[in-house]
C-alpha cells in the first residue's frame, strides 16, 4: 500500500512538472515569435549544431557580420559541447541551409517594424506583413514547413523547465515554496531569449546534471561550488563526471581544435556585454559582506556568481534564486528584483523593450546598476539575515 502511495505521489509530481513545462514552452514561444529574432540567444548553439551537421566549422561562420541584426552579428560564443546539446533541437529549426545562413539581412529598424506588425490585430497583420516584405524585397518563410527556430528554442526552454521542475519536485527535501523560483524575473528573461540558466540551475537539485557545466562554465561553476557544500554519493559523482567527460570527448572527436577555435571566437568579439557584478559600483562592498558570512548556506554561490563575468541581461542571475530558505525569503527577494526590473524599463520606456540583449546604449549602461543594487544586494542582505537566525551549513 505504501509503495502504491509513493508511486502515485511520484506520478503526480511528474504531471505537475509537465504542466509547468508546457506553460513555460508557451510563454517562450509567444515571446520569441513576437520579437522576430529567430531563436534569439539559442540561435547561436542552434546554428552551430546545424553547421556541424553540414560538415562546417561553427566558429568560422561567414554568415555572421557586424552589419547584420541580432542574432547574426556575433560568432558562436560557447564551448562546442553546447552545440552538441543543441543538436537534437536543430532538426526542429527549419530548413538547414536557412538555419545556417539566417534570414535575408535587414536593418534593425526593419526588425522593429516587424515587431510592431506582430503586435497589430489579426485583421491588419496580414496586410501590414505583405507591405513590409515588399518594402524590403524579402520573401516570407515557407509556411508548409512547421519547423522554425522559434519552435526549437521554445522546446529547449520547455525541456529545461521540465527538468528543473522535476528536479525540485523529486528532491528529498522538497518544499512546495521552492517552486517560487519560477517567479524570478531572471527566469522570465531566460524564457524570452532562450538561455541555459534554468537547465543548469536544475543541477543544484539533482547533482549529476552539473555534468552539463562544460556547455556554459561561467554559470555552472558557481553552482558546482555551491553543490559541493553538500554530501553526494559516489554514484552521483560518477554520473556527473561521465556526462561531462562524454560531452568533452565527443566534442574533440567532432572537432579536435575546438578549444582554440572557441578562444579565438570569444577574443575576437567586438561586442562584450559582460561584467562582474562584485567588481562594479558597490560590488566590492557586497563581496566583502558576503565573505564575512561565507559559512552561511548560499554565500559561496553568491560570491562566485558575483565575481565571474556574466551577461548584463539578467538571465545569468537566475541562480540567486537558490539563496532563499523559506517562502517569505523568496517573496522578499523576487519582489525586490521585480521592482528593480520593472522600474528600469519603465524609466526607459517599455516600447523599446523586446527582451533582447541588444538594447539602447543608455539602457545597457543602467542594467548592471540594476543587477547589482536590486538582485545581488538583496541576496547579500538575505545571507546576513540567515546568519543572524542561524541558517548555516550542515
Amino acid at each position: 500500500m505504501q509503495s502504491k502511495n509513493k508511486a502515485f505521489h511520484r506520478l503526480t509530481r511528474i504531471l505537475a512538472a509537465l504542466c509547468i513545462a508546457f506553460i513555460c514552452f508557451c510563454v517562450s514561444w509567444f515571446k520569441l515569435s513576437e520579437r522576430a529574432v529567430e531563436a534569439s540567444d539559442f540561435s547561436f548553439p542552434l546554428r552551430a549544431a546545424a553547421r556541424l551537421r553540414m560538415g562546417l566549422n561553427p566558429y568560422q561562420d561567414s554568415s555572421v557580420s557586424l552589419h547584420r541584426p541580432y542574432p547574426f552579428q556575433t560568432p558562436f560564443p560557447y564551448p562546442l559541447p553546447a552545440a552538441l546539446l543543441a543538436w537534437p533541437f536543430s532538426y526542429l529549426g527549419g530548413d538547414e541551409a536557412r538555419l545556417v545562413v539566417g534570414p535575408p539581412a535587414f536593418s534593425e529598424s526593419a526588425r522593429r517594424e516587424l515587431i510592431a506588425i506582430n503586435k497589430a490585430n489579426s485583421a491588419q497583420r496580414l496586410a501590414l506583413k505583405q507591405q513590409w516584405l515588399a518594402k524590403y524585397s524579402l520573401t516570407e518563410r515557407d509556411k508548409s514547413d512547421w519547423r522554425t527556430p522559434e519552435l526549437a528554442a521554445a522546446l529547449f526552454m520547455g525541456v529545461s523547465s521540465f527538468i528543473l521542475a522535476l528536479s525540485i519536485l523529486l528532491s528529498p527535501d522538497f518544499k512546495i515554496w521552492k517552486l517560487l523560483i519560477f517567479a524570478s524575473p531572471s527566469f522570465y528573461v531566460a524564457l524570452g531569449v532562450g538561455q541555459w540558466s534554468p537547465l543548469l540551475v536544475a543541477g543544484a537539485f539533482f547533482f549529476p546534471l552539473l555534468g552539463l557545466c562544460v556547455a556554459k562554465p561561467n554559470v555552472a561553476l558557481p553552482l558546482l561550488l555551491h553543490s559541493l557544500q553538500k554530501k553526494h554519493s559516489k554514484q552521483e559523482w560518477q554520473i556527473l563526471i561521465g556526462v561531462a567527460s562524454a560531452l568533452v570527448i565527443c566534442a574533440f572527436i567532432v572537432m579536435p581544435t575546438w578549444p582554440l577555435e572557441w578562444f579565438n571566437s570569444v577574443r575576437g568579439q567586438t561586442e562584450k556585454p559582460y561584467f562582474s557584478p562584485f567588481l562594479y559600483g558597490i560590488g566590492p562592498v557586497l563581496a566583502l559582506l558576503t565573505l564575512l558570512r561565507i559559512r552561511t548556506s548560499g554565500a559561496t554561490l553568491v560570491l562566485a556568481l558575483g565575481l565571474l563575468p556574466q551577461h548584463s541581461f539578467f538571465y545569468d542571475t537566475f541562480a540567486l534564486g537558490l539563496v532563499p530558505r523559506s517562502a517569505k525569503q523568496y517573496i522578499a527577494l523576487f519582489t525586490t528584483q521585480w521592482l528593480g526590473f520593472l522600474t528600469l524599463f519603465w524609466l526607459h520606456g517599455f516600447n523599446g523593450f523586446a527582451l533582447s540583449p541588444n538594447l539602447p546604449g543608455a539602457l545597457n549602461r543602467d542594467i548592471p546598476v540594476c543587477i547589482v543594487c536590486f538582485f545581488y544586494a538583496p541576496a547579500v542582505v538575505l545571507l546576513w539575515w540567515q546568519e543572524k537566525h542561524q541558517v548555516k551549513l550542515g
